[in-house]
């Protein structure tokens, strides 16, 4: 099937533009109706046509349907797909396989404050097997519309999701520096897991997890035999806190025990991470950092594994995810991949869309494999 994607600016009329260039988009516009003729192999077709700035504006749907050429857009990521081997039809949403329906939920947990989460389920027939996103510290479901691909991806291959927001992130109501710490965010991945298997389209017999940065703690931290496959990308893994110092501009242990010392006292404190912004997070975190052992709880799973590192990530190295791979000695299998040119962002937070995708592709593979096969 030949596929053309152009993706667009959201906010700005999807259009055709056939003569000249557009100039000035950020100034006042007006929009003439334009009375030229247009024609498809000599034939008049009635086409809506507009004058602006002295060029020309047509509808894409409007040129595709004159043409007979499939078009469908795709409203999560914002794509329009112009399919040339198939007629047009105005109420075409894609191929079977590229339908999914997202839902933005809240999920039940243990503290009074809701879950925001989104489930993202694939087209057809389920119940299908599902895999749940973990965040990164201080991000968010989204992931700078990274996870929001992978979530689409992931559909798109049969799999079903769910990503949510930890304490204090995204749409989450709770209070970052009082709520954010290891202990409640492990009880949210529980909850959104006791939700999974609730819905009947969801084969709760074939699950996976997924934990980007701290949200790759998280995994080691929970991943039990109820898990068939894990991704540990550039996980914040090494027991105690070090994947951290980088981060939170600290130089060592003892910086991070003065700082400690400071949300012992204060029942918080506050510190200038890496990307200049501050944060404040409350005593609970840096305890749990310290109690919660991700090594050893991960040691004894027993599914197949995924590490992810960027070859250039200062946050956590390829040493230290290197050495989380190494953990699980248990695994049915382990499996590396060094993505080259990659920071800790992964191109989700430094508009480096192929190097994102590598990710995405990589894990769409993993889990397919290991959940979708019979």
């Amino acid at each position: 099937m030949k596929k053309q994607a152009l993706t667009l600016l959201a906010g700005i009329l999807i259009g055709a533009l056939l003569f000249g260039g557009i100039t000035a988009i950020g100034s006042p516009v007006t929009a003439v109706p334009t009375p030229h003729h247009i024609f498809v192999d000599g034939k008049p077709v009635s086409v809506e046509a507009y004058a602006i700035s002295g060029n020309n504006f047509f509808k894409l749907r409007d040129l595709l349907a004159a043409v007979d050429i499939g078009v469908w857009y795709e409203h999560d990521t914002k794509t329009v797909y112009i399919e040339t081997d198939k007629t047009y039809d105005p109420d075409y949403q894609g191929p079977v396989e590229a339908q999914y329906k997202t839902e933005k939920i809240t999920v039940t947990g243990k503290r009074a404050a809701g879950i925001p989460a989104v489930l993202t389920i694939p087209g057809g027939d389920g119940p299908f097997p599902a895999v749940i996103l973990c965040h990164g510290h201080g991000g968010s479901k989204d992931e700078a519309g990274g996870f929001v691909s992978l979530s689409i991806a992931l559909a798109k291959a049969g799999v079903a999701s769910i990503r949510m927001d930890f304490p204090g992130c995204g749409d989450s109501k709770e209070d970052f520096a009082a709520d954010n710490n290891l202990t409640n965010m492990l009880d949210d991945v529980g909850s959104v897991k006791a939700f999974l298997a609730t819905d009947a389209r969801i084969n709760a017999d074939k699950l996976g997890i997924i934990g980007y940065s701290m949200g790759g703690r998280i995994a080691m931290l929970t991943a039990d035999e109820t898990y068939e496959a894990a991704v540990l990308w550039a996980p914040a893994g090494t027991p105690g806190p070090s994947d951290m110092f980088t981060f939170m501009q600290l130089e060592d242990q003892a910086a991070f025990e003065t700082l400690y010392a400071v949300a012992k006292k204060d029942g918080k404190a506050t510190y200038t991470s890496i990307f200049g912004f501050e944060q404040t997070l409350g005593l609970k975190w840096f305890d749990d950092m310290l109690g919660l052992d991700p090594y050893a709880a991960f040691n004894g799973y027993a599914g197949d594994v995924l590490t992810i590192y960027g070859e250039n990530d200062i946050i956590i190295t390829p040493a230290a995810a290197l050495a989380v791979s190494n953990v699980a000695a248990g695994a049915n299998s382990s499996n590396l991949l060094e993505v080259k040119g990659a920071d800790h962002g992964f191109g989700m937070y430094s508009n480096e869309p192929e190097i994102t995708q590598i990710v995405i592709d990589s894990i769409v593979d993993f889990m397919e494999a290991k959940l979708c096969s019979s």
